[in-house]
C-alpha cells in the first residue's frame, strides 16, 4: 500500500511541507526585519507550517524565536478592538470589532457555504442557533427542513468531513466560532 503523501489536521513538517517559496522569503524577511506580520487566510491552508518552517530557518546563536499559536481571530480581533479604542475599551468597540471581524471573513464563509447541501445548510443553521443534541426529534427536523434521521447522520458526517463541525458523543458543535456567528446572523 502506497503511504499518503499529505498530511491533513496537524502541521506539515519536514518532507510534508511544501515548497511556498515566495511566502516563505516575504514571512522571513519580515520576521528578520522586526515588522509585525499577521497572516489571514482560511482554516486548514498551512499558516502554522509556513510559520513552523520559517522559523527553523530563523532559529540560531543570534537570535532565537518564540511560536505561539492562538486563533487568528483572537489575533485579528485584538488588533481591530485596540485601533478602534481611544484610551478605554467600550462595548461598541468591540461590537465594531466582531463586525468588521466578521465582513473580513465574508468571501472565506460564503465560499464555504456555496458548496453545502441545502440540508447541509439547515443543519448549520439549527446548529447556530442552539440545537447541539436532538437533530432527529420531529420538531427539529420539521422547523429545520432536515427531511429525516438518516439524512441528518449523512449530513453530520459530511460536515465532519469537511472539518465544519465537530461531534463529541451526541453533542455537535461548530469547529470555527466566527463561522457559526456568521451563520446565525445571515438572514436564510
Amino acid at each position: 500500500m502506497i503511504e499518503n503523501p499529505f498530511v491533513f489536521g496537524r502541521a506539515a513538517e519536514g518532507p510534508y511541507f511544501t515548497d511556498r517559496g515566495e511566502d516563505s522569503k516575504r514571512l522571513y524577511a519580515n520576521l528578520t526585519h522586526g515588522v509585525n506580520t499577521i497572516l489571514i487566510s482560511p482554516r486548514r491552508w498551512g499558516k502554522t507550517s509556513l510559520v513552523k518552517k520559517v522559523i527553523e530557518t530563523i532559529n540560531s546563536k543570534e537570535s532565537k524565536t518564540i511560536f505561539i499559536d492562538l486563533s487568528s481571530y483572537v489575533q485579528q480581533l485584538s488588533w481591530l478592538v485596540w485601533y478602534k479604542t481611544d484610551k478605554v475599551v467600550q462595548n461598541k468597540d468591540i461590537d465594531d470589532a466582531i463586525n468588521d471581524l466578521l465582513e473580513q471573513n465574508k468571501l472565506f464563509f460564503q465560499r464555504e457555504v456555496e458548496s453545502l447541501t441545502e440540508y447541509q445548510m439547515n443543519f448549520l443553521i439549527a446548529l447556530a442557533n442552539g440545537i447541539t443534541t436532538g437533530f432527529s426529534r420531529k420538531e427539529v427536523i420539521n422547523k429545520y427542513r432536515l427531511e429525516s434521521s438518516a439524512n441528518i447522520q449523512s449530513v453530520k458526517k459530511s460536515l465532519v468531513k469537511k472539518d465544519l463541525i465537530d461531534v463529541d458523543g451526541q453533542k455537535v458543535s461548530f469547529d470555527d466560532s466566527l463561522f457559526k456567528l456568521w451563520i446565525r446572523r445571515q438572514n436564510w
